[in-house]
């Protein structure tokens, strides 16, 4: 507990990210290694990888395969290729976008290779999956702190995990 409520406070005020505070006691499943070291994936994902730390982020979430994802605006797929890479074939990334943003991520599932993801474009606040999810994953957001005063627009995602009970 105490883990978590640093890491909110730190990213709160732009000190660290779920990399920086988690990578040195993450260990990193090889499920999450072979997504992140996919030859496939763009150069320009890897070139920024070093910045975003996909590893220890999706380690640190918990993605394993088989889990059912829900990706709140996947934006042009950095981190929907590398979830649908993990859950694999027996899971499911359900990515929803805004319908004035869909675009960019429609092109990278017009490639045809990840096949466990869909894709609805929804109005803002919409919100609507088809089954239960195990993780929702939100990526780009912009953070606010009112009592700080401060906003940070980070590139580390924001995780909520449901209970399986």
């Amino acid at each position: 507990m105490f883990r978590l409520m640093l890491l909110g406070a730190l990213a709160a005020v732009g000190w660290a990210t779920v990399g920086d505070v988690l990578a040195a006691d993450s260990p990193v499943p090889g499920y999450v290694a072979a997504a992140i070291a996919d030859t496939a994936r763009p150069p320009g994902d890897v070139e920024i990888d070093l910045r975003r730390k996909p590893a220890e982020t999706i380690a640190f979430a918990g993605v394993k395969p088989g889990m059912s994802v829900g990706e709140f605006f996947p934006g042009g797929g950095y981190f929907t290729r590398m979830l649908s890479a993990v859950t694999g074939a027996s899971g499911h990334v359900y990515a929803i976008e805004n319908v004035a943003w869909a675009g960019a991520i429609e092109r990278v599932l017009a490639e045809g290779r990840l096949t466990n993801v869909s894709l609805e474009a929804l109005p803002f606040g919409v919100v609507r999956f088809p089954k239960p999810l195990d993780i929702v994953w939100i990526t780009r957001t912009i953070m606010t702190s009112r009592s700080l005063n401060t906003v940070t627009s980070t590139p580390q995602p924001l995780i909520v995990r449901f209970s399986q009970a």
